[in-house]
């Protein structure tokens, strides 16, 4: 039976002993991070938490070991997915959330990297003197022209969809232009909280999404209780307007007097006393046209000349 080694006990009870200190656990992803980006970010995050990097299989032991105290922590481990680390603090996880996405910073693209947005140029005159770079950029497909001495972008164009690998020819071109296409730091992947494992998925609502779900909520509510007539200070000045009308047409229609729906029952006698009156009113007799009139006068004409001829 092969013997653990004591430097990974040693790991794991560390790990579980920072583990149950704080209130919030969460799983990062470390990939693609550069050491120099790394210390900063491990300096900034000290004054909130703690970072440590580790073995996946460790921090899984050290998740299951913490369960007595954290009861669910252990599901954890599920998004222990490539080179991870452990973030442990007191602050709420969505803060916790926002802190680590907010210390991610711009980086070039080298080339094979997936792009995590549109990579696009926009119109516009770039920090560069015309020369050979002019020739590389539109290789590279970006349509840049000189004008009056300067490299100008000369249309707006998407160089990159989002979730397409970043071709090599293209990244040498947007370092060439100053564009920073990537964006490298912690990968916040899930963080346990009282009991509940909360993603990233939970987490990116930013305060502007969350007031535009309550708004939308908010008119949602208000249209449902208009429509089954539920009164409240907030719909009573919408169904006062609607009851009026309704009551108004029904009374109109039941011939009801009264002030308000006798101007409405006059025009209604009116337009039906007009419509009787042309139903009843006698027809005239169409008077022969013309052309008719003509041929009767010239068919007189003929037989009066004929009687002319036979007696005279």
């Amino acid at each position: 039976m092969a013997m653990v080694a004591e430097w990974k006990k040693k790991e794991v009870e560390e790990l579980a002993s920072l583990i149950a200190k704080g209130k919030v656990v969460g799983i990062v992803g470390i990939q693609g991070v550069p050491a120099a980006q790394m210390r900063r970010i491990r300096e900034r995050l000290k004054e909130v938490g703690r970072l440590r990097v580790s073995r996946n299989r460790l921090i899984a032991r050290a998740l299951e070991k913490a369960k007595s105290s954290k009861p669910g922590v252990e599901a954890l481990a599920r998004h222990l997915n490539g080179p991870s680390g452990i973030v442990v603090s007191d602050l709420p996880a969505y803060d916790l959330f926002w802190t680590i996405e907010r210390l991610k910073e711009r980086a070039p693209a080298k080339g094979g990297e997936v792009a995590p947005e549109d990579i696009v140029v926009e119109p516009g005159e770039l920090p560069l003197k015309p020369g050979p770079v002019v020739a590389e950029l539109q290789a590279a497909g970006i349509p840049v022209v000189i004008d009056r001495g300067k490299v100008k972008v000369k249309e707006r164009k998407v160089l990159v969809r989002k979730g397409e690998r970043i071709p090599r020819e293209i990244a040498l071109a947007l370092a060439k232009m100053d564009i920073l296409p990537l964006e490298v730091g912690l990968d916040a992947r899930a963080f346990w909280e009282e009991g509940l494992i909360l993603t990233r998925e939970h987490l990116s609502i930013t305060p502007e999404d969350v007031a535009a779900m309550i708004a939308g909520a908010r008119e949602e509510s208000l249209r449902l209780a208009v429509g089954i007539g539920y009164a409240v200070p907030e719909t009573i000045p919408i169904l006062l307007p609607l009851a009026r009308a309704r009551a108004l047409a029904l009374a109109t229609a039941l011939g009801y007097v009264t002030p308000e729906t006798v101007v409405h029952l006059l025009a209604q006698a009116a337009a039906q006393a007009a419509a009787l009156s042309n139903a009843l009113a006698p027809k005239e007799e169409e008077a022969p046209p013309e052309e008719e009139k003509e041929e009767e006068k010239e068919e007189e004409e003929e037989a009066a000349s004929g009687l002319a001829a036979l007696f005279g």
